[in-house]
């Protein structure tokens, strides 16, 4: 059996992690302050954020290609530079409070929260050569010292093999999921041949006590799963054995 080398705060098994997807994002624009603010108040340990690099090369909180959904405009996130980014509106969609939301910078969210939380770093781009996004996500965790704190994770494996060799102190996860937007090879968590990571982020519904007995024989990788938004699916998954799990809306979980 392979044994990798996994942070504490993973490993104990007793004490599964519970991790905000996008921060509270049911009840606030997700990847913002607020949705963070909102983590934090009710106590959740971590949260899970999307990263791109904008036009200009600032590392953006944001999840989609484009600003179509959130922010209500047609230009993709590489086509904008951040003057231009930190003026889109990511509350539009919520309202109230939160209207005129700004998209943060991962440097803002780790001048906001330092150590508060544990961080699952979800690394945004398609292509198979490595770019300047993973050396500017390992600078950035370095310059606040949060090697220990955070996780990077990617659908890429080629995302993640070049944050393994940047950085082999941070521990790393490849996403996974049955889904169009997915390579087909990639669906069921063959990337990890590609990346060597320490984690397993399947989607919940990839989860199975055959994906739990096929971890622990061959493996041994911590899973977490994504997203679980009820709590009778969160207690189910617990008691295969994953290691956290992580949800849009973990407060009312009750775990």
């Amino acid at each position: 059996m392979i044994r990798r080398s996994v942070p504490e705060w993973l490993d104990d098994t007793s004490n599964p992690l519970l991790f905000a997807h996008r921060g509270c994002s049911l009840k606030a624009p997700e990847n913002t302050i607020s949705a963070f603010e909102l983590a934090k108040d009710f106590g959740i340990p971590g949260i899970e954020l999307d990263v791109q690099m904008c036009k200009s090369g600032e590392l953006i909180v944001f999840h989609d290609f484009d600003f179509t959904r959130i922010g209500r405009r047609e230009e993709k996130t590489v086509d904008l530079a951040w003057r231009e980014v930190k003026t889109i509106d990511a509350g539009k969609s919520i309202g109230g409070t939160y209207i005129e939301e700004q998209i943060p910078l991962l440097q803002e969210v780790f001048e906001q929260f330092g150590d508060t939380f544990l961080y699952d770093i979800e690394i945004k781009h398609r292509d198979r050569n490595p770019r300047e996004i993973e050396l500017n996500v390992v600078e950035l965790i370095r310059q606040y010292s949060l090697e220990s704190r955070c996780i990077v994770s990617s659908f890429n494996p080629f995302s993640i093999k070049q944050i393994h060799a940047l950085a082999p102190e941070i521990p790393t996860a490849i996403i996974y999921a049955v889904d169009p937007e997915v390579p087909p090879i990639l669906r069921r968590g063959s990337g990890r041949f590609l990346s060597s990571p320490v984690i397993l982020k399947p989607h919940r519904e990839q989860v199975n006590r055959w994906t739990m007995f096929w971890r622990n024989r061959v493996g041994n990788y911590p899973i977490i799963p994504w997203t679980v938004d009820t709590r009778d699916e969160a207690l189910a998954l617990l008691s295969l054995g994953v290691s956290g799990i992580i949800s849009n809306c973990p407060e009312e979980l009750g775990i």
